[in-house]
């Protein structure tokens, strides 16, 4: 009997140490949200760093005028009539007269 609470022990011993060690391991993805949250610091300490920059130059810059597109050569053509509107064919004669 005393084997049994022995063994009990040990593993309640390991178990209780080794939880928190395994729990304080640094994994790859924890690893990715601390450099995402650095380089979002350092992208908001630039957005700051510009923002008093663009208020002492309140003027814009000038905007360029924008492009005119011409039509294309074929935008001229007609659209394609729909088939009750579409001329029929004449017959043709042949000429038999050799």
């Amino acid at each position: 009997m005393k084997f049994g609470v022995a063994l009990i022990t040990t593993i309640a011993t390991i178990i209780s140490v080794a939880v928190p060690v395994i729990a304080q391991i640094n994994r790859p993805s924890q690893d990715f949200f601390e450099r995402g949250r650095e380089q979002l610091e350092r992208e908001i300490k630039i957005l700051r760093e510009e923002s008093p920059n663009t208020q002492r130059n309140p003027q814009k810059p000038r905007s360029e005028p924008v492009l005119e597109v011409s039509p294309s050569p074929n935008s001229d053509r007609q659209p394609n009539p729909s088939p009750s509107e579409t001329p029929k064919p004449q017959p043709t004669q042949m000429n038999n007269s050799r």
